[in-house]
């Protein structure tokens, strides 16, 4: 246990450093690692005393690292979309800048998703809400909940909303969520992959094959 310990302190403090040099927590496991000292915290109430202060510096490297606002919106029925990674607290007020009303929150509670959703409102731009796992599997009984959430962003793009999509590195989880929504309003698959990789590059070719897979049962029925 003890050797297991070391090991997680000594990777959280290398992510620290990586993280304060200017490298991005897409390439270095920062949100399992947060989750790894939370679990092992919880699980041994004594090791907060050396895992606590550890875990809130890791956590405060990761809000404070490199976030471009300079989002990339396509046009999508009606209204206009784009995807990313989270963006730090300070950064909301430049996403409310480039024009976001609506943000798309993919990260679970343990992740600091409400403290995104106060800000989000203080900023005076509208709050959406769906905490996935990393990864982004979800169970077959969340699927009507998937299904109204792109009922209402449906209704959102064809007012003109322009929507923001994020989850931790804005890869799996979004690249999942956004691919399924585009099959939803009725894109191709190679349409809706193409639109992905036109938002952001990365997500588009990174989101792995199993997750656009699992956006095609939100593709309509054919006639």
């Amino acid at each position: 246990m003890d050797s297991l310990i070391s090991h997680l302190i000594d990777s959280s403090l290398r992510a620290i450093a990586d993280l304060e040099s200017g490298r991005d927590t897409e390439a270095l496991g920062v949100d399992e690692l947060l989750h790894k000292l939370h679990d092992a915290i919880a699980a041994t109430p004594t090791l907060g005393s050396e895992l606590g202060p550890v875990f809130a510096k890791l956590m405060k490297a990761k809000n404070n690292s490199l976030f471009d606002p300079n989002i990339y919106w396509v046009s999508i029925g009606g209204g206009h979309m784009a995807v990313g990674k989270r963006p730090r607290f300070r950064d909301l007020s430049a996403l409310k800048r480039r024009g976001v009303t609506h943000l798309l929150t993919l990260q679970g509670d343990r992740e600091g998703a409400m403290n995104i959703g106060e800000a989000v409102r203080e900023l005076g731009m509208q709050w959406l809400w769906l905490p996935l796992s990393h990864g982004g599997r979800t169970a077959p009984d969340r699927l009507p909940e998937i299904v109204e959430l792109y009922e209402r962003l449906r209704l959102i793009l064809k007012e003109g909303g322009r929507l923001y999509v994020h989850c931790s590195a804005g890869i799996h989880r979004t690249g999942m969520i956004s691919n399924g929504l585009l099959r939803f309003l009725g894109y191709s698959s190679a349409e809706a992959r193409a639109i992905l990789t036109e938002m952001r590059k990365l997500t588009g070719e990174e989101v792995g094959e199993d997750r656009i897979k699992w956006g095609e049962q939100f593709a309509p029925v054919p006639d």
